[in-house]
């Protein structure tokens, strides 16, 4: 079997104990231990993925983790791309259809959540964007990459209704989301070469969403403005971004 082949199997191997574990910790966790299991499951998570690279004999540079000589520009990047995507997605769509409270939840204390949301994005990226979607462009081509690599992405933060308790509606919204979040950081990684970014935004919209008060009235179209939101950000990307040469 070739090494292209190996790293696939892999791949698909490293997706099913993420999905397998994320879906355990929905079922059982609640309250302060999800955020505890969710700190303990994402050093699982970071810890498989580093064996794994130092079995294929590669730093970690080649899965986009170093810091780039325009770091600052990578960050400020990611962050107005972030502000931007809220912008979009709370204030725009709130002004439209209406806004509603989004309490959020006290369930340990602010520090430890934002340690625990800055773990999962660094992880999250880290294995989808990072080895999935790079071993799998190897393999297949970007295009595939990026659609395969998205939808596991996408699947492994869905608590499934024949496990968890979510609905099978809300759970669909919360999918899709994460899928039109995750082919924009793919377009992002594959930009730049560079984790910096994605994992800035994604790690920046996560405690947006969590923090923020405000949040757009669940209809039939915020979906809409998701996708809306992240064509401007995949047009407005290649205007701002730092390309990597």
């Amino acid at each position: 079997m070739s090494n292209v082949h190996v790293r696939v199997n892999r791949c698909f191997l490293l997706f099913f104990l993420v999905f397998g574990l994320s879906q355990v910790m929905y079922f059982f966790a609640a309250g302060k231990v999800a955020d505890v299991a969710n700190l303990v499951v994402n050093i699982i998570y970071l810890s498989v993925f580093l064996v794994l690279i130092k079995k294929e004999g590669l730093g970690i540079q080649e899965y986009g983790l170093y810091w780039p000589e325009d770091c600052e520009k990578h960050i400020f990047t990611a962050l107005l791309l972030a502000f931007v995507y809220s912008i979009v997605t709370v204030f725009l769509a709130g002004a439209l259809i209406g806004f509603r409270a989004s309490p959020t939840t006290a369930s340990s204390s602010v520090s430890f959540q934002i340690v625990v949301t800055l773990l999962m994005a660094f992880v999250g990226e880290s294995i989808f964007r990072g080895y999935i979607q790079g071993n799998l462009a190897k393999a297949y081509g970007f295009p595939l990459a990026l659609s395969l690599s998205s939808f596991m992405f996408s699947l492994h933060r869905l608590p499934l209704p024949l496990i968890g308790s979510s609905s099978l509606m809300s759970g669909f919204d919360t999918a899709m989301s994460f899928f039109f979040m995750a082919i924009f950081l793919g377009f992002f990684f594959k930009t730049t070469m560079n984790l910096i970014g994605p994992v800035t935004f994604h790690a920046v919209v996560l405690l947006l969403n969590h923090f923020m008060p405000l949040a757009a009235i669940k209809t039939d179209y915020v979906l809409l403005f998701d996708v809306i939101a992240y064509i401007f950000l995949v047009i407005l990307l290649n205007v701002v971004v730092v390309r990597e040469t």
